[in-house]
């Protein structure tokens, strides 16, 4: 009998025995079982392709084939014909993007590949996969998404029962299909979701009426008596007001959102922009702190109006001279 005789009859016994090349060393292969192994040295099957292996021993991590028979060409694709195409789609983490293609398998050798035109919901299920192992950062994800996510949990936290969507980033990654899925539709590749604008696709999480409440409850912004309106940093610890002082001038109560329940952390601001005192009670700074302020900055800053009573003092952002 022909060794390719002999070939054909083991593979026609055990297709799922067939052992394909692995790298660019030529003893390493990749049995269909997923496992390595390497040529015994003595083997005149050396340099093969295919093989059949029909003798593998353990040899540390990977396998040993001490005997198998060489496949050719014309019997491979005998077998490629007679295994149905699968559609798999990997992740490219090289060109950040995802691959799809047709292929022939048995166990985990690969038989023959060709390029697939995927369905969008399978690319889809693929990028929600890398945004769960990655986290919302792999994605755009800005300081206005951070800033809303930040506002709705504010008020979660006061009224649990009131059906807000969870907006921790947990809550997010666990529920990507409801609201980031179809943001990514034609979406292919790490470029075309980080050019997806996230904002109204979170904002589509909350109802008309939430979107209302949520605006009444903790404004982006809020108004000073200089009658600028002040963006409220919602990613500090607490929700912060940052103002220049002279702006603040005449006010005596210590601004409050979510109805009054949650006092704003006021940061005042030297007429540069630099911090001059942090406080939850504008009241007690007044009468307390803003004399040694007064003292140490009047001097620094001349041209700005630094008055002993500054609850009943024009607030402002002007110098003395432009007042």
């Amino acid at each position: 009998m022909q060794r390719r005789d002999v070939a054909e009859l083991l593979l026609a016994g055990w297709p799922d025995r067939i052992a394909g090349r692995a790298g660019s060393e030529p003893d390493s292969y990749l049995l269909a079982t997923n496992r390595r192994a390497r040529l015994a040295p003595w083997s005149d099957a050396r340099g093969a392709a295919w093989l059949l292996p029909f003798d593998v021993a353990a040899d540390g991590a990977s396998g040993l084939i001490r005997a198998a028979a060489t496949l050719d060409d014309d019997l491979v694709e005998r077998l490629r014909q007679e295994v149905d195409w699968q559609v798999v789609l990997d992740w490219n983490r090289q060109a950040e993007r995802v691959d799809c293609w047709q292929v022939r398998r048995l166990g985990a050798v690969e038989l023959a590949r060709r390029p697939h035109q995927p369905e969008p919901e399978e690319v889809a299920a693929v990028l929600l996969e890398q945004v769960r192992r990655n986290g919302l950062q792999w994605l755009s994800w800005g300081d206005d998404c951070a800033a809303l996510c930040a506002r709705v949990e504010l008020v979660r936290r006061f009224e649990p029962q009131a059906g807000w969507p969870v907006m921790k980033e947990e809550g997010l990654l666990a529920d990507l299909e409801a609201w980031l899925q179809p943001a990514l539709a034609g979406v292919r590749d790490r470029a075309g979701a980080r050019r997806v604008d996230l904002l109204p696709w979170l904002q589509g999480l909350l109802s008309v009426r939430q979107r209302q409440q949520l605006d009444r409850l903790v404004p982006e912004r809020i108004a000073i008596p200089s009658g600028r309106a002040v963006r409220i940093d919602y990613l500090s610890s607490e929700p912060v007001l940052a103002a220049k002082l002279q702006e603040l001038f005449g006010l005596t109560e210590t601004p409050r959102i979510v109805g009054g329940r949650v006092p704003l952390v006021i940061h005042l601001l030297s007429p540069a922009g630099r911090p001059l005192q942090v406080t939850r009670d504008l009241a007690s700074f007044w009468r307390e702190g803003y004399p040694e302020v007064r003292r140490e900055m009047r001097g620094r800053y001349p041209k700005h109006p630094w008055p002993e009573d500054p609850l009943t003092a024009v607030p402002t952002a002007r110098t003395k001279r432009r007042c």
